[in-house]
């Protein structure tokens, strides 16, 4: 009997090595693997530094924290926590269910005539996506296609004429059903900003499938008065 049960002890031994292995290759080395290799990646497709950190890696969901776009003593973008859903089969169709980020600050800066992110070198980055598409497509695609967006605590940095403008904003952008599953989605957005103090909403859709978008604008009560120092 001992005999017989010896080769079950060594698979269940072998099987218990390999899930212990595969959990700490998971929930260790593999956040350790985004953070060094993955994140700086897409920083030098972006030819900016990118920098960021892996609080939890599951099955259905990753949360990302303190990410910096940019020069780390300047960055021109910051967020503070991103949470992204999603599933095996969402995954497999380069799509995500949810993707929620919390305290994006985006730094601006007007210099020379033009507009300026600190540490993101546009123009550099759009001639490389111009020698990257011979044609300009008529559909918009995306790497990654989540079914919503939502940004809360969103902070806008505007320097002018070294007079700084904090303009704090919320965004929710949701997919609508449409009845061909396959064709590109079309998107709706609500910007909620408050520029000097105002209240500003701005509602409208984005079709990727024709490249095109359309928007409204409502201010309840509008003081343009507090602009005077922008005019």
């Amino acid at each position: 009997m001992f005999l017989k049960r010896k080769p079950l002890v060594s698979v269940l031994f072998i099987l218990l090595f390999l899930l212990a292995t595969g959990f700490i290759t998971y929930s260790f080395f593999l956040p350790r693997f985004i953070e060094r290799r993955i994140l700086p990646e897409f920083g030098r497709q972006l030819s900016s530094p990118l920098r960021g950190k892996v609080y939890r890696l599951g099955v259905s969901s990753a949360v990302f924290a303190d990410i910096t776009l940019g020069d780390p003593q300047s960055p021109g973008i910051n967020i503070g926590l991103v949470q992204a859903e999603y599933s095996f089969s969402s995954l497999r169709a380069k799509k995500l269910t949810t993707i929620k980020i919390n305290g994006l600050r985006l730094n601006l800066k007007f210099s020379q005539g033009r507009l300026v992110i600190p540490g993101l070198d546009l123009e550099k980055l759009g001639t490389q996506q111009t020698k990257n598409i011979s044609k300009q497509p008529d559909t918009v695609n995306l790497p990654i296609l989540p079914d919503s967006l939502q940004v809360q605590n969103g902070l806008l940095s505007f320097l002018y004429e070294n007079e700084p403008y904090l303009i704090p904003f919320d965004l929710l952008v949701t997919k609508k059903n449409l009845k061909d599953s396959n064709s590109p989605p079309v998107y709706r957005y609500i910007l909620e900003i408050q520029p000097q103090g105002e209240d500003i909403s701005v509602e409208g859709i984005i079709d990727l499938a024709a490249n095109k978008g359309s928007f409204s604008l409502a201010a309840p009560s509008l003081d343009l008065n507090r602009f005077m120092g922008l005019a």
